[in-house]
């Protein structure tokens, strides 16, 4: 057997150092500089998404401050106002017999009912009865659940009139306004 020439260990040598050289350049310089660059856009990432957030809330801010006195009032009327249950029995009541006065309706009765609790918010309630025709009679129950004022129909009870030949129901509802949020 002859003996292998040495003619390849220097250019194996050679190759071997640059390799481990590449490699340490890659351990100390590239790895670093990727997690760098990484964490960059992490942040960028994270300043984009609260900006936005900030522009969200100074729009809103800015929608806010562009209500009006009355516009303000409206929001607040959706819910029934009052510092006490019998306050608020009296408000809901009243916008009731007005909501009523307003499709031409006569309630023959409205009885408040004792005060729910829905999804942490007090609900406050009424039986009212009353006797019309079909028409007012929808346009009535119709109005409270989509008017302004936040009214839910828990139970009603429609019938015929007991008068022959007339177009009129004889309507008993249960029916809720949403309390407005206080302090404490």
């Amino acid at each position: 057997m002859e003996p292998l020439s040495r003619s390849w260990l220097r250019p194996a040598a050679f190759l071997a150092a640059h390799a481990f050289v590449a490699q340490l350049l890659g351990l100390v310089v590239i790895m670093p500089g990727v997690g760098f660059l990484q964490n960059q856009r992490h942040r960028i990432e994270q300043g984009t998404l609260a900006l936005e957030r900030a522009r969200s809330a100074l729009s809103r801010n800015e929608v806010v401050a562009a209500l009006t006195p009355e516009q303000i009032e409206a929001a607040a009327n959706r819910y029934v106002q009052g510092d006490s249950e019998g306050l608020q029995n009296a408000d809901l009541l009243g916008r009731l017999y007005r909501a009523a006065q307003e499709q031409g309706v006569s309630l023959k009765s409205a009885t408040p009912l004792a005060p729910r609790e829905w999804n942490a918010r007090r609900l406050v309630g009424a039986r009212i009865e009353f006797t019309a025709p079909t028409e007012q009679a929808a346009g009535f129950l119709a109005g409270l659940e989509d008017g302004a004022a936040l009214l839910f129909i828990d139970q009603a009870s429609l019938s015929p009139d007991a008068v022959e030949g007339t177009d009129a129901l004889a309507v008993v509802i249960e029916i809720y306004g949403v309390a407005r949020w206080t302090q404490g």
